[in-house]
């Protein structure tokens, strides 16, 4: 898929929206059991799931996130890629802890989600409902770290 429409200013010109259109037709075939996916957008940073039509209105509207240039919605992740940025991108002066954390847990699910697809094998040794109950404990304890993560450590520190 062609991202040069993730990184334009004008989230109203036509490559914007023709982009986010080729960005919803590949990510529906990457929807859940519920038809929903994991909202790209700035303000969810795919922390949020939703269906394809609220996913487009917060690309239109809130525009995509810059984390999710790489490896979105079933495309492949360049992992050797990601860690060698982060390792020459962080110094101590530049590095905002509750980004990074909240980025290093997006991409922790990521990789999640990346190495079931990688495991076709033993899914079909799995049984159905065995496959949606891990799947489903997977996504609640990510859902529980990001709550817990959102939560202040300290409530007299800001």
């Amino acid at each position: 898929m062609e991202k040069s429409w993730m990184k334009l200013k004008n989230k109203f010109s036509v490559e914007y929206r023709e982009g986010v259109t080729q960005f919803l037709e590949v990510a529906k075939f990457h929807v859940n059991d519920y038809r929903r996916i994991r909202c790209p957008c700035k303000r969810c940073t795919n922390s949020n799931w939703d269906l394809l039509e609220g996913v487009e209105r917060h690309l239109l509207t809130i525009r995509i996130s810059p984390r999710i240039y790489n490896g979105c919605h079933g495309e492949p992740m360049n992992l050797h890629k990601g860690i060698k940025s982060f390792d020459e991108g962080t110094s101590s002066n530049h590095f905002n802890e509750e980004d990074e954390m909240f980025g290093m847990l997006n991409d922790l699910q990521a990789l999640v989600e990346h190495e079931e697809e990688m495991e076709e094998g033993l899914e079909n040794e799995m049984s159905f409902n065995i496959r949606v109950d891990i799947e489903q404990e997977t996504t609640n304890i990510f859902q529980d770290l990001m709550n817990e993560a959102r939560n202040e450590l300290y409530l007299s520190c800001a």
